[in-house]
């Protein structure tokens, strides 16, 4: 599976507290490999970075490229074997869509579908950046620990998310996540040379 929990140990590798969301492993190119997951886990202070696989590959993480705004982050890691990647889509879902929500919670990886529906925008985001989605089950929302986990739709990351608006008697309320449209721009001008051409290539 390529979904992993990523840990920023913010107080050095194996001491806690750490820092804990979900990644995906994007792209694999050679020895290497890319995982998209959410900036907030790496707020405030950057410790050393490891990504872990559910089969239990774990590698180290280097952090390529940030954005506060976006809330999403690139990593570089050692390839895990056996485990195929989740391509990022070119095309955002469109509301009504079906997809698939993936995060690793605060103990074990969940999934769950959920509904494209509109964002709640507030002052300072990119309306056109963002995707949001209702849980089909109960409006089902992300809990912590999902951040930076993908939004899949036919076997593609069709978006990275962050967490969610909305107070729980709002019919609004959904996940929030940043597009893969915006997530390519992003990385084209992100990612260095090298690695913009290993790792964003389709």
């Amino acid at each position: 599976m390529a979904a992993a929990r990523v840990k920023n140990w913010i107080s050095g590798y194996g001491q806690g507290p750490l820092y804990a969301g979900t990644g995906t492993l994007t792209k694999v190119d050679g020895k290497h490999g890319l995982v998209l997951t959410a900036a907030h886990i790496f707020e405030g202070q950057v410790g050393p970075i490891t990504v872990e696989f559910p089969d239990g590959q774990v590698s180290g993480g280097r952090l390529l490229a940030i954005d506060p705004k976006l809330d999403v982050a690139a990593l570089l890691i050692f390839a895990p074997r056996g485990i195929e990647p989740v391509p990022l889509a070119k095309e955002k879902p469109s509301v009504g869509d079906e997809v698939e929500i993936w995060g690793y919670g605060p103990k074990r990886f969940r999934s769950f579908l959920a509904q494209v529906s509109m964002p709640i925008a507030v002052e300072g985001d990119e309306p056109k950046a963002l995707v949001g989605a209702q849980g089909v089950q109960d409006k089902m929302v992300t809990i912590p620990g999902d951040s930076g986990g993908p939004m899949v739709q036919d076997g593609e990351l069709v978006g990275v998310h962050w967490g969610y608006r909305g107070a729980e008697t709002d019919p609004r309320r959904c996940i929030h996540a940043v597009g893969c449209d915006r997530i390519r721009d992003w990385l084209a001008k992100a990612l260095s040379a090298p690695f913009r051409g290993r790792l964003l290539g389709s």
